[in-house]
């Protein structure tokens, strides 16, 4: 009679939703030295080490692909610790919170971090340092031979170029930044995530000028122009840079998301690619991100599946950070990063940069969140 394999831990008979292996289905993980073993039948497995998902939502570990988590050079950021393991996130992009004025200072504070962290890196030298005053975008000040250098050395670690593109910050400089900023990217080799809100021109001619892989943001956001045209549907332009290959980001942030936009585009059938939150300390536990499982049952209550949702918080920001197989992912081999969560009954009230108020029945609470198959994270009563 064969013995069962030994393992470190088994979580048995949860809900799994992994979009990248197409599971949607009540299963097994089986997680050993840290990576997931297999998900699926775990019989030919044995631990000391079970946990019991029945009736529980199971999921890799969340990508958070855009917050602010410079909490040392920001005055605005988050430690990204204190906020990604209770929300079951295990992975997080900086969303251009530093310059080449300031990279090494973020480098040197997430080292210190747990959370699996990549970069973007701001076209301006000093970053998004304060909400006091806008940051000077003007490509005349970029420092593009240090952006070049740090580029070169910490490729690994940084996944493109941020610029913000709002009518409050460009001023008369209109598009000039983000044209530049694309330019400059062709030479670098990367991608151009821009802020798109209250923007200084229709939102469809900044989506023309996109590239695939690059990533728009704040697709939702509901001051000035929107996508959505004045027949009530995306604009032509925007579904044409989707079918380009351009990455089309709901981060919701403080100011950044609209129900009359975003009940309009998903009737359109225009969905997200990727759901981030934009945290910062005025929208940590607030009401309009609080966190990332919040704004998931947010996606909940607009209609879309816990399929599509999950896909737009572990797969497809995996992708985008060149992480996939890695992490976003339940596939074998990958890190073990897994969250379980709650799909509780309860009524919870939802509300936009407009104050307009919509109400939800259902939300995800997060029981138990792992980081390479180590606990970082337990609710008491699970």
């Amino acid at each position: 009679m064969t013995s069962n394999i030994p393992v470190d831990m088994i979580i048995k008979n949860g809900h799994v939703v992994d979009p990248a292996q197409d599971i949607n289905v009540i299963t097994d993980v089986v997680i050993d030295k840290g990576k997931i073993v297999c998900t699926g039948d775990s019989s030919s497995y044995g631990s000391a080490n079970i946990i019991d998902a029945k009736g529980k939502i199971v999921t890799p570990g969340l990508i958070d692909f855009h917050g602010h988590f410079f909490k040392t050079g920001c005055d605005f950021s988050v430690a990204p610790d204190a906020v990604s393991f209770v929300s079951g996130v295990t992975t997080v992009v900086d969303a251009g919170s530093a310059g080449t004025a300031t990279y090494d200072g973020l480098r040197a504070y997430e080292a210190t971090m747990q959370t699996k962290i990549k970069n973007l890196i701001n076209v301006s030298p000093t970053g998004l340092g304060t909400l006091r005053y806008h940051e000077n975008i003007d490509p005349r000040l970029w420092n593009r031979d240090k952006l070049k250098e740090i580029y070169s050395k910490y490729r690994d670690e940084l996944i493109g170029l941020k610029v913000r593109q709002s009518a409050n910050v460009v001023g008369e400089l209109g598009l000039s930044p983000l044209k530049e900023a694309i330019k400059f990217a062709e030479e670098l080799d990367c991608r151009v995530v821009v802020h798109v809100t209250a923007p200084p021109c229709e939102q469809f001619k900044i989506a023309e000028l996109l590239r695939k892989d690059d990533v728009f943001c704040h697709v939702f956001q509901g001051s000035g122009y929107t996508i959505i045209n004045e027949h009530g549907k995306v604009h032509t332009q925007i579904k044409e840079a989707r079918a380009r290959g351009c990455l089309f980001d709901a981060c919701n942030g403080w100011g950044h998301f609209s129900f009359d936009v975003a009940e309009k585009a998903l009737e359109d059938g225009f969905m997200p690619d990727i759901l981030s939150t934009d945290i910062t300390m005025l929208s940590l536990y607030n009401n309009y991100v609080f966190s990332l499982p919040v704004l998931m049952s947010k996606y909940l209550y607009l209609g879309v599946s816990l399929y599509d949702i999950v896909k737009m918080v572990t797969e497809t920001p995996a992708k985008a950070m060149y992480m996939q197989n890695k992490v976003g992912c339940l596939c074998s081999g990958a890190d073990a990063d897994v969250a379980i969560f709650e799909l509780r009954d309860h009524k919870i009230k939802f509300r936009d940069t407009l104050g307009v108020e919509r109400y939800g029945e259902k939300v995800l609470i997060p029981k138990l969140t792992l980081q390479n198959g180590n606990i970082m994270y337990k609710s008491i009563d699970y």
